[in-house]
């Protein structure tokens, strides 16, 4: 980004409330719990070390639990510092107070208003009433002559109010204003799905909420977004007002990994790089994918615009959507509405869908495999691959499954152990009908020795599960048959005539359950008849790449 015009320097390590902020706190951190308040001389030596030309930001934490911050702010403006002052506001809406603070040199005050509904900011400060208290704290500043400005955590409960919290921070007096995106750390970090905004879908208030300052003489500043984030903002939203995190020493070992930025996911093809993008957030990517940022709804449609009709004459017929699907950002559909013929083609411009299977087993806690689920579904209609292997077992299996038919993939393929599966009823099989394929997994052909591994009367019980759910759903069968690190005695006999016409259903496939002896294996295949074998070197190439 473009170098700092401003410095926030950390005076105390610990905020009044953790609530949903992205502050890193001892809750999240450990190591925090026993952090010293830094002293006078380092912190005076430390914002004497990196003066900026604009504002010294007395930051933290929550600077105010300093009991000797009318010392500090003092000493700074004694050395020629501006110096603000960026707290929550809790302790400082009484005039008197503000006052003796501006007696000492205090010039500005930033304070947070994350909505103009109450409760939404309440619940990010981890406070109650403290909306109120904050334009209490407003109205004094103004009373006795302080600058003032506002931050807003943009989440996504505040996000569809920006406007009008940008509004109410103009009507308090507020000179500027920083709409922060949260970074993962801190208790927003352990909540990131609940409190980081979605890129696509806030598009439309970013820009809307800078605007609404222009309006006003307010510049907005966005902190931490991605400029296609909001395309259409002049760079200066994303370049100016531009601060850096400054530490003494005390606090610098433990704090200053936590609140440097992390290296950023590789750019969107549009991106204009540094200073005026610093890239996607890593940490947004993994969560959320990247189909917001390389959506090709952000670039004009590729397909113009047909000639009006004749009165009169035919009207052609919509050309097919040929894997394509809708954009994810609001402003494409906005323009595409306003484009006088698609041609009954709405998907106009879009670019083509994934083909290749998209692969999940079923792993983790069930919230995170919903999510993981949504996310590979964002990638557009595309077939999916359930490869659970004894996951499939699991009580919330067939719940899982439902949510994943409601998720538009073109195609479903669910493999591993379907006993459990096949015990449920026809009812509660047949709300899984949409399942293309169901694979089911055997350790031998033959009912004993796959008995012997796996249970009592395990092959049966697979077998049957396999009927079951095609008879319930219309799905295809297979099988796929587990093999050991090292072949048997026999090698693959057994596996040679189990795919007949009255035999195991599919074509032949294979899976090894453990890093398999390449070589060993590798003898085994001029013994194996050509599907036998094509399936098993399949396997084979398919385990050592894991490996």
């Amino acid at each position: 980004m473009a170098a700092p015009s401003h410095i926030r320097l950390v005076v105390h390590p610990a905020r009044r409330a953790a609530g949903h902020t992205d502050w890193p706190v001892a809750e999240t951190e450990p190591e925090l719990a026993e952090l010293p308040v830094p002293s006078l001389d380092a912190l005076a030596h430390a914002a004497d070390t990196h003066r900026p030309a604009g504002i010294t930001w007395l930051s933290g934490g929550e600077p105010t639990l300093r009991a000797d911050l009318p010392e500090l702010i003092a000493r700074l403006h004694g050395s020629g510092h501006t110096v603000g002052l960026d707290t929550d506001g809790l302790a400082l809406h009484q005039p008197r107070v503000l006052q003796a603070l501006h007696d000492r040199g205090l010039r500005w005050l930033r304070l947070p208003l994350h909505s103009m509904l109450p409760a939404a900011h309440d619940w990010i400060e981890g406070t109650p009433g403290s909306a109120r208290r904050v334009k209490r704290t407003a109205a004094a500043a103004r009373a006795v002559g302080l600058q003032l400005a506002g931050t807003v955590l943009v989440t996504r409960s505040t996000v569809p109010h920006l406007v009008d919290t940008v509004r109410t921070l103009a009507a308090l007096g507020a000179r500027r204003v920083h709409l922060r995106r949260p970074r993962t750390r801190g208790v927003a970090g352990t909540v990131d799905v609940t409190v980081s905004p979605r890129l696509g879908l806030s598009e439309p208030y970013l820009e809307a909420a800078v605007a609404r300052g222009r309006d006003a003489s307010v510049p907005v500043r966005l902190d931490g977004f991605p400029r296609c984030a909001a395309p259409r903002v002049r760079s200066a939203a994303f370049t100016h007002d531009v601060e850096a995190w400054v530490l003494p020493a005390e606090l610098d070992a433990a704090l200053g990994p936590l609140l440097a930025e992390p290296a950023p996911a590789p750019p969107c093809p549009r991106c204009p790089g540094p200073p005026t993008c610093a890239g996607p957030s890593a940490a947004y990517v993994a969560r959320f994918g990247r189909v917001e940022l390389d959506d090709p709804g952000l670039s004009p449609t590729a397909r113009p615009s047909p000639r009006p009709l004749e009165f009169g004459t035919t009207p052609a017929v919509p050309p097919p959507r040929d894997g394509r699907s809708p954009a994810t950002r609001l402003r494409f559909a906005v323009r595409q509405a306003a484009v006088g013929d698609l041609g009954g083609d709405p998907t106009a411009g879009m670019d083509h869908n994934p083909t290749a299977p998209l692969v999940h087993d079923l792993s983790g806690p069930t919230r995170d495999v919903k999510l993981e689920l949504v996310r590979l579904a964002q990638a557009g209609p595309a077939p999916v691959l359930i490869d659970a292997g004894p996951r499939l077992t699991r009580p919330e299996a067939h719940a899982l499954l439902r949510e994943l038919l409601r998720l538009g993939f073109t195609e479903v393929t669910v493999a591993g152990d379907v006993t459990a599966l096949g015990r449920r009823t026809r009812r509660a099989l047949a709300r899984l009908k949409g399942v293309h394929r169901f694979v089911g997994e055997l350790w031998h052909p033959e009912p004993a020795l796959h008995d012997a591994l796996a249970g009592a009367d395990h092959h049966a019980a697979t077998l049957s599960a396999l009927h079951a759910l095609a008879g319930a759903t219309g799905a295809e069968l297979g099988v796929t048959g587990l093999l050991p690190a090292r072949p048997a005695a026999d090698g693959l006999a057994p596996w040679h005539t189990a795919w007949t016409p009255d035999g195991l259903p599919g074509d032949p496939a294979f899976r090894f359950t453990a890093a398999p002896d390449g070589p060993a294996w590798e003898r085994h295949l001029s013994a194996a008849p050509p599907p036998v074998a094509d399936a098993l070197r399949k396997a084979l190439e398919r385990a050592v790449r894991a490996e």
